[in-house]
């Protein structure tokens, strides 16, 4: 005989899980990963928040989706540089993007970060969200703690700016 024990099974929904559940359509869907939290954060952002990397690729929209995806996960894990974050993309097999277009490279994962920091903010805001949310169900916190959540991804736009004009002083 299977038996299940479920822990905290009369507990009411967290707001921050039926806000995700809204936003996906009514499905009880909680993200199990960061790659996930982070493929949701994205693909919540609307087309037109976004300003492409090439207005001239054959799916621009597509291709910032992927690329805000790439610099969110990277922020998410404290990856402030965009040369690293351009080696990453080099050096994944994974990443999704067309064989006959050329990767971005840190200058441009640079741009793209300026263009749109309103979707990178409110994307990153999400991810952390997630890593706060693990956390309290590991018991090593208790909270979220929305404006220092805030700040939190401020701090590391700030951050990857200033490391990419760290780099290019370097150069």
């Amino acid at each position: 005989m299977n038996t299940m024990i479920c822990n905290n099974a009369g507990a009411a929904v967290s707001p921050a899980a039926a806000a995700r559940t809204v936003a996906l359509g009514g499905s009880d869907f909680r993200p199990r990963t960061l790659d996930q939290a982070v493929q949701d954060a994205v693909d919540a952002q609307p087309a037109e928040a976004l300003t492409p990397l090439n207005a001239d690729s054959a799916r621009p929209f597509t291709q910032a989706r992927d690329v805000l995806a790439l610099l969110v996960r990277g922020y998410a894990e404290q990856i402030y540089s965009s040369a690293k974050l351009a080696s990453r993309a080099a050096s994944d097999p994974d990443f999704p993007w067309p064989w006959w277009e050329a990767l971005p490279d840190a200058s441009a994962l640079s741009r793209f970060r300026a263009a749109n920091r309103a979707p990178l903010l409110e994307s990153l805001k999400a991810a952390l969200q997630f890593q706060v949310e693990e956390r309290i169900y590991a018991g090593a916190v208790t909270r979220v703690n929305r404006p220092r959540l805030a700040e939190e991804a401020h701090r590391r736009i700030t951050m990857a700016a200033f490391a990419d004009s760290q780099e290019l002083e370097a150069e």
